[in-house]
């Protein structure tokens, strides 16, 4: 039973041990059936209560509680979650763990120190207004088999180091493969859904499964033609790939991020035209024969998963590319919806529109209106709707248990006005916000509502 949807805590010191206290409207939404006897936060295991008290000096949405109860809960002062009674048990949270690579923080090192420090400070900040709490830590740190961890969490503006219950729910955010390899390796995940823990997003996205689930799909006419460039392939079919009608070319790691290690390839003559991305200036450009190009890619498999796309010619703005990232957030089990739509310009002389690849956002009805006067576009609603119909397919084709908290979709426009499906991110890049600003981005809003969602529907799914 839900007892509110907002409950602020507050450690009184005139409380008897192991009691609680709350204004004496809230219990109306007590029966005597669901008076609580214990109270837990987080996955700690229920501590018992000697009292509950309901004294109109609480102010409503307050929770007051003994210092004792408070230090045994790991609790403290003006934390903000939801209440649950279930099971005569009081149930605070949710309580999120954003966990980064193992080793990536510890107590000299806080969250400010990596890449990712807008997406924590937004996320902990959305969930205080939905009534959650978010915390930060490397993997090693949150071990499922302690009964709590050691973390950062946001205090105000400022982040603070300290013990935590074991989280009920975790988001992870590793920005290399081989970590989400060592997690499953470790029995780290594993772990964590043992306990009961809510997991989101356990893996990148391949672009080659990516590729094979949609085109079972009505969606596959908005899918780019796609080779998988195998060690075979590269010997026997890509010759004859190449020498297919288009022109130019995408070579892509099957597991990329930001743009990284993508080439274009153009011919020129009997020869190609390879450009790859450079973050800090022009690409770098040079003209391979096809022998050469072929010991290149053979040198690149050999390392990781390639696949091969035509350049379906984005719409350009000026001498600029231009494609639409759709963020797409599950709010609960099987509903999506759009939680923010961007248009990303690249740089004059580029190929990539990543923002890491020196690409800037602009609003997606300001880029269209644009596009409108050149190519004969669709609607906004069209890119919005082709988004959700993705995230939906790719979900329904979901192999892993642990469900897509949020999905990054890269759709383009051609030259004739055509819509395409270019890419889909598992984990959408975060590491582009705005420094000293109190904003949070409609993505991660969305996010951090979604999870608080999640969290509500496994309490009242789990049976009274």
């Amino acid at each position: 039973m839900l007892l509110a949807r907002r409950l602020s805590i507050i450690v009184d010191e005139t409380l008897p041990e192991a009691s609680i206290a709350l204004h004496p409207r809230h219990r109306q939404a007590l029966s005597a059936r669901h008076l609580p006897r214990a109270m837990t936060f987080g996955l700690l295991p229920p501590k018992p209560l000697s009292r509950l008290l309901f004294d109109a000096r609480i102010a409503p949405g307050r929770l007051a509680v003994s210092p004792e109860l408070a230090a045994s809960l790991l609790l403290c002062s003006e934390l903000t979650f939801h209440a649950f009674v279930q099971r005569e048990t009081l149930r605070l949270g949710p309580l999120v763990a954003l966990a980064l690579d193992a080793g990536a923080l510890d107590v000299e090192r806080s969250p400010d120190a990596d890449g990712r420090t807008f997406f924590g400070r937004e996320l902990c900040r959305a969930l205080r207004r939905y009534g959650g709490q978010c915390i930060v830590a490397a993997r090693d740190a949150l071990s499922p088999e302690r009964p709590d961890v050691i973390a950062w969490a946001l205090n105000g503006e400022r982040w603070t180091y300290g013990r935590w219950p074991a989280p009920d729910v975790i988001i992870p955010r590793f920005a290399y493969r081989r970590e989400e390899r060592e997690a499953v390796r470790s029995g780290w995940y594993e772990g964590w859904r043992a306990r009961g823990a809510i997991i989101f997003n356990t893996r990148y996205l391949s672009k080659w499964e990516v590729f094979q689930t949609l085109l079972k799909t009505p969606l596959a006419d908005h899918l780019p033609p796609t080779a998988l460039l195998d060690p075979v392939c590269l010997s026997h079919d890509l010759p004859r790939l190449l020498k297919a009608e288009c022109g130019a070319w995408f070579i892509k790691p099957a597991y990329g991020r930001e743009g990284r290690g993508i080439w274009h390839l153009k011919r020129d003559g009997e020869a190609f035209i390879v450009r790859r991305p450079n973050p800090s200036g022009s690409p770098f450009v040079e003209r391979l024969t096809p022998d050469a190009l072929r010991h290149r890619m053979r040198a690149q498999a050999a390392r990781r998963r390639l696949i091969l796309q035509p350049d379906i010619e984005l719409a350009r703005i000026g001498d600029r590319p231009v494609d639409f990232r759709a963020v797409v957030a599950q709010t609960s089990p099987s509903a999506f919806r759009v939680a923010s739509l961007v248009g990303r310009l690249g740089e004059r002389g580029h190929f990539l529109t990543n923002l890491s690849q020196r690409g800037t956002l602009v609003p997606a009805y300001d880029a269209l209106t644009v596009l409108q006067q050149t190519v004969n576009v669709p609607p906004i609603s069209a890119l919005k709707r082709l988004s959700l119909e993705a995230a939906r397919a790719l979900d329904a084709g979901r192999k892993l248990p642990e469900p897509y908290l949020e999905l990054g979709i890269d759709l383009g426009v051609d030259r004739q006005g055509r819509l395409w499906i270019v890419e889909i991110n598992g984990k959408p890049s975060k590491r582009h916000g705005t420094a000293g600003t109190d904003d949070v981005r409609p993505s991660v809003r969305a996010m951090a509502k979604a999870t608080v969602t999640w969290w509500v529907h496994r309490i009242r799914d789990d049976p009274e």
